[in-house]
């Protein structure tokens, strides 16, 4: 998948000037971009607030199903009251509930690890996409993976990818 990031500090910078209403989809972002995985808002250093309406997926960095919405509570109550998928689908499971609040304390490191850092997850998708492509990864010890993910895959040469 391939994808651009936004000039978000232009973008707010014109809704200032034209009074428009600013939406975000967050769902390549969050959990991926920024020091702490926060999404483009904290890549680019924007307070969340400048944006109306934060969207984003709990399928791809959080590994679950469902979404979020961010706004002011006027606007997530009318959601809550008119959105087709909040009207008439079904509850999420316990299970899948939990997968998103564990993700969340992985990314926001409250685990105790750096495991949810956006570079820790760069290096799996590193990792995992050559294995894919057919690469042999079972040279790589866990001692140069995590000589890897300490220098935080710049010395991507210290893992044999054969």
């Amino acid at each position: 998948m391939e994808g651009d990031i936004c000039d978000l500090p232009g973008i707010i910078a014109l809704k200032r000037k034209y009074k428009f209403y600013l939406y975000v989809d967050e769902a390549h972002s969050i959990g991926a971009l920024g020091p702490t995985g926060r999404g483009v808002c904290e890549h680019w250093g924007v307070n969340p607030s400048d944006v109306e309406i934060l969207m984003g997926t709990f399928t791809k960095s959080f590994g679950s199903i469902g979404g979020y919405v961010a706004s002011s509570r006027e606007m997530v109550a009318h959601l809550r009251m008119n959105a087709y998928a909040s009207v008439y689908a079904e509850t999420m499971a316990p299970a899948l509930c939990q997968q998103i609040i564990s993700a969340l304390t992985i990314v926001m490191g409250e685990d105790g690890t750096d495991e949810g850092t956006p570079n820790w997850f760069f290096f799996n998708f590193l990792f995992i996409s050559m294995s894919e492509l057919n690469r042999s990864a079972t040279h790589c010890s866990a001692g140069q993976q995590q000589r890897l993910h300490a220098s935080r895959v710049e010395k991507a040469g210290v893992c044999d990818l054969r």
